[in-house]
């Protein structure tokens, strides 16, 4: 994603960071996949690995994948990225946020549906004229200087990203995920 943006000139390399862990305010961490700056505002990409048929609702907690008559759930990255956006404005402040998920070529998104405003799902090949549309219809909101602060603020608040860091993190997700811990039975 990060080279494909760099490549197509709608964003400049060192205003683009990849792989961002923060903490949140619950002392959790959030992990962003890409994080890119513009005059627009801050684009916030969650990129999904997924080759099979897409379906999902904006509201629902899950989304489904089917391939080779199977289905497989996940977590709705509408909702995941929402998160992320919502710690990464308590970080760099209330500037307009774009929230976008990307699906590998490999994925057809079939059907999905109440995508809230600002956010956008799209497939890999498509992700040039998603970002193209956007630049061409929403207005500049930031200078120069606003966009500078804000990638300092990123560096600066973006934790070091150790082994350690990254292992408590994805143990953290999938006990979140399973919700295991949360099923009496």
């Amino acid at each position: 994603i990060a080279d494909e943006i760099v490549d197509a000139g709608f964003f400049k390399r060192y205003y683009v960071f990849l792989d961002c862990y923060f903490k949140s305010g619950d002392g959790k961490t959030c992990q962003i996949d890409v994080i890119a700056v513009g005059k627009r505002g801050v684009f916030v990409f969650e990129s999904k690995d997924y080759n099979g048929w897409i379906y999902g609702n904006g509201e629902s907690m899950q989304w489904t994948e089917t391939m080779g008559g199977k289905k497989y759930r996940f977590y709705n990255p509408i909702r995941q990225n929402a998160n992320h956006i919502k710690v990464l404005k308590t970080i760099v402040g209330r500037e307009k946020c774009f929230s976008l998920i990307v699906f590998g070529n490999g994925a057809v998104i079939k059907d999905v549906s109440n995508i809230p405003e600002n956010t956008y799902v799209i497939s890999g090949h498509r992700l040039k004229e998603a970002l193209k549309d956007i630049m061409k219809h929403d207005p500049e909101r930031l200078t120069s200087e606003e966009v500078k602060n804000i990638c300092r603020t990123i560096n600066k608040k973006r934790l070091f990203c150790s082994d350690d860091l990254v292992g408590r993190h994805i143990k953290r997700i999938d006990k979140d995920v399973s919700s295991k811990h949360r099923l009496y039975d």
